[in-house]
This record gives C-alpha cells, structure tokens and sequence, in this order.
C-alpha cells in the first residue's frame, strides 16, 4: 500500500540520520582537534577520490605498491567513482563527499535489503526488521554465539557513541556500503530470473555481474556462486527454461572473469 510506501521512505531517511549522527558528534566532541570521517581504510578510498578530482584518468590502487601507479587498478574503481561524483556534487570536497556517502548509501542500503527480504518473505514488518537488524546488529550477529561482557560492552559503547564512534561495518564508504548494494539487488533479480525467466532479466543478471566486477570481488564470488548453485538445481529439478537461462547467464560471467584477468594480467 502507498502508506507502507512512505513508512519505508521515512525509515530510510532515519537510518540515513543515525549513520550520519557519529559524525556530529564526534566533530562537536573534537574540541580544539580537526575531525575528518576517515578510518584507515576510507584514507586509501580517499587517496584515489582525489585523484579523480584531481583530473587522473589514471588512478593507481594505493593499497598495493606495485600497482599504485598502474591502470586499471587492481581494486575495482566503480564505487570510488560514484563517491568521487558525489564530492564533486558536494562542492568538490572529499570530506564534504563522505559526509553525504554516509548519509545517502545507508538509507538505500536499508531500502534494497527490504526489496530482497521482501521478495523471498513477502512479510512486510518481518523485512523491515532483518533489513534494520543488518544495518544495527551486524555486530551482535557476527559475534554469536556466545556473546562475552566484553562484546557485548563494544556493542552499547558504540550503539551509544560512547569511545567506540562506529558500530557497524556498514559505516565504511564505498565498501561494503556502496558495494552490497549492488549485490542486493544483483541477487534480486536473479531470485526473479528464477521464478519467471525472461530475457529482459537474464540481460539484467548479466549487467549486474559485470558490473560487481567493478564493484567488489569478494561480493561477485558470493554472486556466482549463487548463479551456478541455481544453474546446477534447475537441471536437477528439470527445469529446461530455467537451466537454458542461467546457462546463458553462467557463460557469460565466466566470459567476463576471463576478461577482466587478461586486463588485469596486462
């Protein structure tokens, strides 16, 4: 329903709010000291935004010596040229671009993990819940079981911004922020190629998986594994349709991987 619509909508902008709210504090909190939202590995995504700014059609990959002179990266450059838009959008300053990053991906973070809760539940509060529970609780998941009073401390410090300024791993911009976007929807829609199978969505699945090889590595493994673990049920499940489609789809990201090490080898 449309009310339900907007309740998402107004969840997003809240969770777009509380990530956002650890920066505030800390900059009101920092005294006399500058504060920059950067933690280490955000530095090494910043070293590479502000080479784009700076004009470099050449970015060099600043967590490798070897190939930090070198194109392509050896890291995927398609997150760091999204954020690099946006800092040019927010007054061409990479702080001021992180700023925005880590209001803006958390609230559509939250509204893709719906979308592919909701897909395999079709419980609206049920994925409204796991989707908050991601974005929240990571940190309470990952460390059970058991917990241990000193987990557990981390936890409220952080959920409390008392010593520990984040709690969640999903406060590092671009990745996995910008990242597991992709790979939500990506999965998404192979989950739709799965219960109808049209071209339309096979051409999708593809661009989505040529695009999370400039995304994330980590996160195009995960992709496909789940395309050939779905490729390998439609034939035992005789599912002519389904195995022609996910072939194509399989072939193809295969092709690309191919692709992208001969690149990478060059």
């Amino acid at each position: 329903s449309i009310s339900k619509r907007y309740t998402l909508i107004i969840i997003a902008l809240l969770v777009g709010m509380i990530y956002i709210l650890p920066h505030w504090w800390l900059k009101e909190t920092a005294g006399d000291e500058v504060y920059y939202p950067f933690s280490f590995a955000e530095l090494l995504y910043g070293a590479q935004v502000k080479e784009i700014l700076d004009g470099h059609v050449s970015v060099g990959d600043p967590q490798f010596w070897e190939h930090k002179n070198t194109f392509p990266s050896a890291f995927p450059l398609l997150p760091v040229m999204i954020l690099s838009g946006i800092s040019w959008l927010s007054g061409n300053s990479i702080v001021s671009g992180f700023y925005v990053s880590d209001f803006l991906f958390p609230a559509i973070l939250f509204l893709a993990a719906y979308g592919f809760s909701y897909a395999f539940t079709k419980n609206y509060f049920g994925s409204v819940f796991m989707s908050l529970a991601m974005l929240f609780l990571s940190q309470l998941v990952t460390k059970f079981p058991p917990y241990s009073l000193g987990s557990l401390s981390t936890f409220v410090k952080g959920l409390f911004l008392v010593e520990v300024p984040r709690l969640s791993p999903f406060y590092r911009t671009p990745n996995p922020q910008i990242s597991l976007i992709f790979l939500l929807l990506g999965l998404w829609n192979v989950f739709a190629l799965w219960k109808r199978p049209q071209m339309r969505t096979v051409v999708s699945s593809i661009l989505f998986g040529v695009a999370l090889f400039s995304v994330y590595f980590y996160h195009i493994t995960y992709y496909m594994a789940v395309v050939l673990g779905l490729l390998i049920i439609s034939v035992m499940q005789k599912k002519r349709r389904v195995f022609i489609h996910f072939l194509g789809v399989t072939v193809s990201l295969f092709l690309t991987a191919f692709i992208f090490l001969l690149i990478l080898q060059s």
